[in-house]
């Protein structure tokens, strides 16, 4: 992870080399900084593969950075995809492989697989194919950095006073209340603040296996949200809608290229 350090604008392909829990492959995410252990699986430690290595840190001297991909894999993306600009290989591949690993087809047929190995990465056949999903993935990057501006107004909305406190987190019809009251085993209103227009597709969603939704608000329990902490949730519904909808994206098209395999190369990753 130093080279997310060393060099400016680096993101690093997170992701495990195996899962040992319940609910399939989820395990992989973009970050443009250092990450916990286990960030992209709660069962397993994580590994960071940096899009640009620093050459200063890994010791050839000079404070010059290049893409983490092999000489012969540039040239065969290069010769797939037929751009001519070597400035384009490392984020067109790096996106094309995040498309890839959130296709629900790949992961749900290759699951046995992705249970022991890191996840494999397969050739298409239509060098359409390749950078179309490279431009899906390139926006499911901005999605994930939540820097995009797709994202638009958050759908999401807040309901409450200022500087809610996170006690009791449930979700209800749409509603995610931060303080939900029981008492004698009976429900009572909740005394504070609540976001109200989250589907439940949105709560349900994990990455790792870790419910984001629910997670970033359990982590902060005891706390008071601030007003940037509110738009910052608001925001974060927001990313993993687009995601969902995205994913989907990625599934259709490889559907319209002949689907799983057929739209790829056998025998090659």
């Amino acid at each position: 992870m130093r080279h997310l350090l060393d060099v400016a604008g680096n993101v690093a392909l997170v992701t495990a080399r195996q899962v040992a829990r319940d609910g399939g492959f989820d395990s992989v995410l973009v970050s443009p900084g250092l990450v916990e252990k286990k960030s992209a699986d709660s069962t397993r430690s994580s590994a960071a593969f940096p899009l640009y290595l620093s050459e200063k840190t890994i010791g050839l001297g000079g404070d010059m950075a290049d893409s983490n991909f092999s000489p012969r894999f540039a040239l065969a993306w290069l010769r797939l995809v037929g751009d001519s600009s070597p400035m384009a290989l490392p984020k067109s591949a790096f996106a094309y492989i995040c498309a890839i690993l959130h296709s629900n087809q790949y992961r749900s047929r290759y699951d046995a697989f992705l249970r022991v190995d890191f996840p494999r990465v397969p050739i298409p056949r239509d060098v359409d194919l390749a950078r179309y999903l490279a431009d899906i993935g390139s926006e499911l990057i901005g999605v994930q950095l939540m820097d995009s501006d797709t994202l638009g107004e958050p759908v999401a909305v807040y309901r409450g006073g200022p500087e809610p406190l996170v006690s009791r987190v449930e979700w209800v019809d749409g509603t995610v209340i931060l303080d939900a009251q029981r008492a004698d085993g009976q429900d009572r209103p909740p005394r504070g603040g609540s976001f109200v227009g989250v589907p439940e597709s949105v709560w349900l969603f994990r990455i790792g296996g870790y419910q984001v939704c629910e997670k970033w608000l359990k982590d902060r329990k005891g706390r008071r949200l601030s007003t940037d902490d509110i738009a910052h949730y608001r925001q974060l519904t927001n990313a993993i809608a687009r995601t969902i909808r995205l994913m989907g994206e990625i599934d259709q098209l490889i559907d319209k290229y002949g689907g799983w395999p057929e739209a790829f190369i056998a025998g090659q990753a």
